[in-house]
């Protein structure tokens, strides 16, 4: 071979691999081939290094030449296609090490250690160096360990740690600063937990805020407010006061590491003061008052009021008293001076046993925002002064038996909620009106019988709920109530509804069964989309009837009612007869006696029946057909005074098996015998219903009773006695002493010379009588007039059976009071009395035998007495 040849074949195999090497890069250029594949595929095309290589790829390896190619001068790229990527072994385990020392394991991108370095988060390396480590909110904690030093790119101008965005310490910071060329180490989470500590006036406390870092300066903050001097990792407080309570933290700065700034997370401390004397002796009053010493969780009047359960303190002032469930029992006393209880804002009383009338004090809390009374036994109104609660959101009154609700409750400007369900309210004020930030108003279980129009100007009002009441009309302009979303007025007595009710277009729950609606009433709702719409059963439509017709009569009954599609089921005696709405009969015969009734329904409202009231049938066979009651001795009886008097059918009809009784037209429920025994006024008569299937009716007796004459009697300075009596009549007066009638004592006054149990008997003209009270005269004891302060005086249980109590009410006794126990003869008796609270005394005369006593009580107003019987 010449050399011409073997030029020729060496410039062919250049060209081959010329075409190979184009075809293999396709026109890249060296920058393109150099960008570097990081977090499992992540591109990035930093060109701060130049050799870097492709993780996961074949290593390309430069080549000068001058050769021109694709258009790129000076470069050939040739592959070597067995040289893996790989991290070095330095490297891989430095990364390793801060795994390890920084909570990996709990990382929210944890690393696998048996994968590949190439697939672990947060990693960037080029040719077998780390170069980048991204660890950014990745929940680490501990320490970063000083291998990271060692890292062999660590002095290189780009490389880059960032640990910021985690749980770490300035330890992890303050000696690498100058070590990493790009080092980001802020911010930080947090350290320690919030704390919520509460501690009695006296007391000390500790809290500590230290953390790693040998360059570290601290500073604690109260209210936001940095503490002059307190510059220690721990804040003492030594003897605690209230204003020691608020929330505290501390800011740590460290002169390395001076771009991280630690917090310390708040501590909230609450210091629970002296409560002011007159604040703890109104408490203790609750406690005496109401059983204390039986209540549930009951409190040690000898330790702080801070400890004791229910009692929110916020300084030394009360702010909040929560007796819910906690077996109160008696009368709560009125304590609530607006001169004490100046901070309170919570009072609850919820489901214990208190009685008697809710204290007017109460009503002097204006700071009240949350005010329970729910289930107990207050009675009586609502006090006028709840007027003032006018910071007053949340109102439980229910579940009592509270009768008035002032109009001052108007001026509750602040109400949200009110609850007066389960009372005994009548009516409501006008004023309700003026609530004009009401959201929820219950007043179910009640005795009203209407809202007042001025309801519906509460246009905030979400719920309203008014079941069980005696309802019969709602106000014309429900449409205003434009928030309402909840309305329940099941069980009342509603016949209409308004139309307007159609325009609350947020109505979502509307319950109106149990009441006398009809389809029509109901039809425009039926398309509605309520959440719950229960309007089933209603009130059975149309009259009662009690109809006697004649053989060959014509006779038409007919369901009154209104509805767009209504269907009608006439029934006779339970078996179904008709599906007209008017059932007729032309020519009425024996057979056609019977109970008749109708069922009405709509397919609109399939879970609706009306029931039309029954007709009852009695068919007459001839004219005329009766039989006699035997005419009674006696028609006219007093009113009041027990009678029994026996009506009989004659002895003709006593076979009859279907016998009615009628009083005043009525038939009487289970009256069906041939003898009826009246105890009441009115007309009456039978009827029965013959072999034949006809009605015979008797003729009617009348019973009259007549008004009875009241009397009452007082002893007058313990001297005479006097009578009141209320009659048109004249009276016959007959005093008696001990149930027997005192000779000659025939006027309507008498003045008693002996100890006794004296009464009046009066007889009027038409000879009714009545008795008066009985009223104990004690010979012994003249001249007592009772002070209106002692007028609250109460003795219970009365009678008894020895063992009693005697209470003061709402007066106190006016120094220490004197008891004696008088007998029916006037002699002084020496009892055992117990001082239980601080208007309550018990007494204990069970040693004596029975009979009629008196108690004298003798204090600084003057002079009381009570009788009470002690039983065998």
């Amino acid at each position: 071979m010449n050399t011409s040849t073997f030029y020729r074949i060496c410039i062919l195999i250049f060209l081959i691999l010329c075409v190979h090497i184009q075809s293999s890069y396709s026109q890249t250029t060296p920058q393109q081939r150099a960008s570097v594949i990081s977090n499992g595929g992540g591109t990035s095309s930093s060109g701060s290094f130049q050799n870097f290589g492709v993780i996961g790829e074949p290593i390309v390896s430069p080549q000068i030449g001058n050769g021109n190619i694709s258009g790129q001068l000076g470069y050939i790229y040739m592959t070597n296609t067995n040289e893996p990527y790989y991290i070095s072994r330095n490297d891989s385990l430095i990364l390793v090490d801060i795994y390890n020392n920084m909570g990996g394991t709990n990382w929210f991108n944890s690393w696998d250690l048996t994968t590949p370095v190439r697939t672990w988060v947060g990693v960037e390396a080029a040719y077998g160096s780390v170069i980048t480590l991204n660890l950014n909110q990745n929940n680490l904690t501990g320490t970063l360990p000083n291998s990271i030093r060692n890292f062999s790119r660590i002095n290189e101008s780009n490389f880059e740690i960032n640990i910021g965005s985690n749980r770490l310490n300035f330890e992890s910071a303050e000696y690498f600063i100058n070590t990493i060329p790009l080092f980001t180490y802020a911010p930080q989470a947090k350290i320690y937990s919030p704390r919520d500590t509460t501690i009695i006036q006296g007391e000390s406390v500790i809290f500590n805020s230290e953390t790693a870092g040998d360059f570290n300066r601290y500073q604690w903050f109260k209210d936001n407010i940095a503490l002059t001097g307190q510059i220690n990792p721990t804040l003492e407080i030594i003897n605690a006061t209230p204003d020691d309570a608020g929330e505290y933290f501390c800011r740590i700065t460290n002169t390395q590491a001076t771009q991280l700034i630690l917090e310390r997370h708040k501590i909230t401390l609450n210091v629970e003061g002296f409560v002011n004397s007159f604040d703890s002796l109104a408490l203790v009053e609750i406690f005496e008052e109401t059983g204390g010493t039986n209540w549930t969780n009951s409190w040690n009047l000898n330790d702080p009021v801070a400890t004791w359960e229910g009692v929110t303190l916020q300084g030394d002032k009360i702010r909040e008293l929560d007796l819910s469930r906690r077996n109160l029992a008696g009368n709560l006393p009125n304590v609530f001076d607006a001169d004490l209880f100046t901070e309170l804002r919570y009072l609850s009383f919820f489901d214990n046993q208190l009685e008697g009338q809710i204290p007017a004090t109460i009503g002097e809390l204006a700071t009240l925002t949350y005010l329970d009374l729910d289930k107990n036994l207050f009675e009586g109104a609502v006090p006028t002064s709840f007027g003032g609660l006018t910071n007053l959101q949340a109102l439980w009154l229910s579940r009592n038996n509270l009768d008035e609700l002032p109009n001052e409750i108007g001026n509750l400007a602040s109400l949200q909620n009110l609850y007066l369900n389960d009372n005994k309210f009548t009516s409501l004020p006008t004023t309700i009106g003026n609530l004009s930030e009401l959201l929820i108003l219950n007043v179910s279980d009640n005795e009203l019988s209407e809202f007042p129009n001025s309801i519906t100007n509460l246009i905030k009002l979400r719920e309203l709920y008014a079941n069980r009441n005696f309802i019969a009309l709602l106000p014309t302009a429900m449409n205003n109530l434009v928030a309402l979303t909840v309305l329940e007025i099941n069980t009342n007595q509603l016949s209409s509804l308004p139309t307007t009710v159609q325009q609350l277009a947020n109505l979502s729950v509307f319950r109106i069964a149990e009441n006398s609606l009809e389809f029509d009433d109901l039809l425009p709702f039926a398309n509605r989309s309520f959440q719950t719409f229960d309007y089933a059963p209603q009130a059975p439509i149309n009259d009662e009837q009690d109809i006697l017709a004649t053989i060959n009569q014509s006779i038409s009954f007919t369901v009154q009612t209104l509805g767009n599609g209504n269907i009608y089921q006439w029934l006779k005696d339970g078996q179904n007869i008709s599906t007209l709405q008017t059932f007729s009969i032309n020519r009425v015969q024996i057979a056609d006696a019977g109970i008749y009734t109708a069922l009405v329904t709509n397919p609109a409202l399939p879970n609706l029946t009306l029931q039309r009231r029954q007709i009852i049938l009695n068919v007459e066979c001839a004219e005329g057909l009766g039989f006699e009651l035997a005419q009674p001795q006696q028609t006219v009886f007093c009113k009041n005074q027990p009678f029994g008097l026996r009506l009989e059918i004659s002895s003709q009809f006593a076979g009859s098996t279907q016998i009615n009784w009628r009083k005043d037209g009525v038939i009487l429920a289970f009256a069906n015998q041939i003898t009826y025994t009246v105890t009441t006024a009115g007309k009456y008569t039978a009827e029965i219903i013959t072999a034949e299937g006809c009605t015979a009716i008797s003729n009617e007796i009348e019973i009259i009773t007549l008004s009875q004459p009241e009397v009452s009697i007082e002893l007058i300075d313990n001297v005479v006695f006097t009578s009141h009596v209320t009659s048109t009549e004249s009276i016959t007066y007959q005093w008696l002493k001990d149930g027997e009638a005192i000779e000659n004592a025939f006027e309507n006054t008498y003045t008693p010379t002996e100890t006794g149990e004296y009464s009046l008997l009066i007889l009027s003209e038409a000879g009714c009588s009545s008795i008066s009270q009985s009223i104990i005269f004690t010979q012994s004891i003249t001249g007592i007039e009772e002070p209106i302060e002692l007028r609250s005086l109460s003795l219970f249980p009365n009678p008894n059976n020895g063992i009693f109590f005697l209470d003061f009410g709402t007066n106190y006794p006016n120094g220490t009071p004197k008891f004696t126990l008088i007998d029916a003869i006037g002699r002084e008796i020496e009892i055992k009395i117990e001082h239980i609270s601080s208007t309550r005394y018990k007494i204990y005369a069970d040693k004596l035998t029975g009979g009629m006593y008196q108690l004298k009580v003798e204090t600084l107003y003057g002079t009381a007495l009570r009788k009470f019987i002690l039983s065998e």
